[in-house]
């Protein structure tokens, strides 16, 4: 998933790790994030896919189609890893 928000404004506070929040954390903060952002991206991978390229290049190709679907209005991307597609 990617998302564009406007830097001018406040940032939406408790935004960290999906996998370290609760499900109903992460409902809230799904709210407030699709109603302040200037664009959002979400990329699904299937299996058969990861079967044939495997679990990395999935993850790889999935945040490049992320980015690639807000890249018209960012400038810049900050990534959630520590390898950049």
């Amino acid at each position: 998933a990617a998302v564009v928000f406007d830097p001018s404004k406040p940032r939406i506070n408790g935004l960290d790790d999906s996998k370290q929040l609760s499900a109903q954390r992460r409902e809230q903060l799904y709210a407030r994030i699709v109603e302040r952002a200037l664009a959002w991206s979400v990329v699904l991978i299937d299996s058969e896919e990861i079967d044939r390229i495997n679990i990395y290049q999935a993850t790889m190709l999935g945040m490049r189609r992320a980015v690639e679907g807000v890249a018209h209005v960012a400038g810049f991307a900050r990534i959630d890893g520590n390898r950049v597609p």
